[in-house]
């Protein structure tokens, strides 16, 4: 026998879902990527130093058009319920372009927003990892003199962990 009401879905189901159909519609489709938009989302774009940001369903096709994407791979896809019944989802994966050989990975999230009959994208983020960044950070040599006793590192409490942290900084500072 049918319900009046629908089912209630998961985030994980929601995003499942909506990475399935975004992507494959951003790879075979990008025309009409911007439906799954609204005139209050934005989107932001980052690759090394360059933010491209776009608000509105008009930019958000012509900024999505400029990315000129031949192929997406999906790596991973998770979710998480949100503020007001909305869905986060964060996905990883690598895409080719047409003005770049190879592949380049990248980490997008999204903060899906509810509407009368589904979601909608509120929010986009979407960022370029570049790999030797991550490898090649270093601490500045103040922060890799400071040794943390392990009895800290155990710490449970919040309050506590705060106030180590507090006395850490304090420590920084008069390094400097």
């Amino acid at each position: 026998m049918a319900t009046a009401f629908p089912l209630p879905v998961t985030a994980a189901q929601v995003g499942t879902y909506f990475v399935g159909q975004y992507y494959q519609m951003l790879q075979n489709q990008p025309d009409f990527i911007h439906q799954f938009y609204s005139d209050a989302s934005t989107m932001l774009r980052i690759d090394g130093n360059t933010r491209e940001t776009a608000t509105a369903m008009l930019q958000i096709h012509q900024l999505v058009m400029s990315l000129n994407y031949t192929g997406i791979e999906i790596k991973t896809a998770h979710s998480l319920e949100s503020w007001n019944g909305g869905v986060l989802v964060m996905v990883s994966g690598s895409v080719h372009a047409k003005d770049f050989n190879g592949r380049k990975k990248f980490i997008e999230t999204f903060f899906l927003a509810p509407q009368e009959k589904g979601y909608f994208v509120l929010n986009d983020i979407f960022h370029y990892v570049d790999e030797e960044q991550i490898c090649s950070i270093q601490l500045p040599i103040y922060l890799r003199a400071i040794s943390i006793p392990s009895s800290i590192l155990r710490l449970q409490s919040r309050d506590k962990v705060d106030s180590f942290i507090l006395i850490l900084l304090e420590n920084i500072i008069i390094f400097t």
